[in-house]
């Protein structure tokens, strides 16, 4: 058994009757967690004690300082299966928080990523940036980059045509994968009722 694996064993002990895993997910490269309820699973009173108990036994065990959440669609577990992330390239920006029952607006499949294992999907260069600098950018970013009126260069991992791009929401959540991401990969988390299947309703 993986270390990630015992980690979720020992959670599924601490919240047993309301947490359903599964060890072979990805070929049991990281442990799948269905989180169910017989009460509605819109309660986040219950979703938040739940996350609580199960961030604070990986942070413990593992000793990852702070934990990123993704909100993505179940449709996204097979590339998830397949590549350790719901993206592709595994590279490209992606949006995360300190706040899993946020990130859950945004899906029911939620995503536990190591903070340490992320860096910033942008970074801001100033029109009198030295040459250094800019070389430093463009080692990271290549030269995609969004030019604006006071010289400045704005280098992202996201589309250049994506409106989220050089907005406060890259700025506050934009994020990217630079290595493995089976090493930033921490856990895999649907939540849904136990007798019904999980949609995105």
């Amino acid at each position: 058994m993986t270390r990630k694996s015992k980690i979720y064993a020992h959670v599924a002990q601490t919240v047993a009757e309301n947490v359903q895993v599964s060890f072979d997910f990805a070929k049991g490269r990281i442990p799948l967690l269905r989180l169910v309820s017989h009460h509605r699973l819109r309660d986040r009173n219950l979703v938040r004690k739940l996350l609580f108990e199960v961030e604070t036994t990986m942070r413990a065990q593992a000793g990852v300082p702070m934990v990123i959440y993704r909100g993505s669609s179940v449709d996204r577990l097979p590339l998830i299966e397949r590549v350790g992330i719901d993206v592709e390239p595994t590279n490209q920006m992606i949006f995360g928080c300190y706040d899993p029952t946020k990130s859950l607006e945004y899906g029911p499949l939620l995503i536990a990523l190591d903070s340490t294992m992320l860096r910033k999907s942008w970074r801001d260069v100033a029109a009198d940036a030295s040459a250094q600098e800019i070389a430093e950018a463009e080692a990271e970013f290549g030269t995609n980059f969004l030019p604006a009126r006071d010289g400045s260069r704005w280098y992202t991992r996201g589309r250049l045509d994506d409106p989220m791009v050089a907005r406060p929401g890259e700025q506050e959540y934009g994020h990217y994968i630079p290595g493995d991401p089976w090493e930033a990969l921490l856990g895999v988390w649907l939540f849904g009722d136990a007798d019904r299947p999980i949609t995105n309703a």
